[in-house]
């Protein structure tokens, strides 16, 4: 209210929420970045520019991510307070059921016709060449980056932010790792392995966490309507 002034006992209470997502922040900034910083310093300038080709549309699958987690996260912070877990379990099967609907064909196609997608686009036979396996990487490590969509906004929901800083942290380290090993040895493919590695493994923890902490029952639920749409597509 005007006059009141700042409410320093309010922000002093929301403290460890407002840092574990500065730091959520923070990691995923250094994250999107590194495999850039070591690439560069690895290729050619020719294999580079087909890496950061590929970069900028296996990103897009993440931006696309973006408004949906906006949509989602009051949502279930709002039925999470009023305790009508019931509802909030439909709402993140429906979204991530949706989320698989659209990613998992996405990456698909762009997997297996990336280099003609690519010529079409940027008027060049040896760029699109070099840089077509690497965006069926990048786009597959971005679709599962975006699948934990719907969980981030769960742990939110209830203000807990330790599994981001974790796996953050966490997707941090394995990225490190894998380009320190595999990137001086078999170059862009090398590196192009990590991000959808990290986000893989990260997936796998994270997930059955979340659920065994937040929504007991979701996790049932939860793969089946992730696990379909991804089967569909493979088949």
């Amino acid at each position: 209210a005007p006059g009141r002034g700042v409410d320093w006992a309010g922000l002093h209470a929301r403290r460890v929420f407002a840092g574990g997502l500065g730091g959520i922040g923070i990691l995923s900034a250094l994250i999107s970045s590194l495999d850039r910083v070591v690439v560069s310093r690895l290729l050619t300038l020719e294999a580079f520019a087909a890496y950061s080709l590929a970069a900028m549309i296996g990103n897009g699958f993440r931006l696309l991510a973006t408004p949906v987690f906006g949509a989602l996260y009051p949502r279930l912070t709002t039925l999470m307070a009023a305790g009508d877990r019931p509802a909030a379990t439909r709402l993140y099967r429906t979204v991530s059921r949706w989320m698989a609907v659209f990613l998992a064909p996405a990456v698909a196609v762009l997997a297996v016709a990336a280099q003609p997608l690519l010529e079409a686009w940027c008027r060049n036979h040896e760029l699109a060449r070099l840089a077509a396996p690497l965006a069926g990487l990048l786009a597959a490590g971005s679709a599962i980056n975006a699948l934990m969509t719907a969980p981030y906004a769960l742990q939110l929901s209830v203000r807990w932010t330790r599994p981001g800083l974790l796996s953050a942290t966490a997707s941090l380290i394995i990225t490190a790792v894998v380009l320190a090993v595999c990137a001086p040895r078999f170059g862009a493919i090398g590196a192009a392995l990590a991000w959808p590695a990290a986000n893989l493994i990260v997936l796998a923890v994270v997930v059955p966490v979340t659920h065994h902490h937040v929504l007991r029952n979701a996790s049932v639920a939860w793969h089946r309507a992730v696990g379909g749409p991804i089967l569909a597509t493979l088949l």
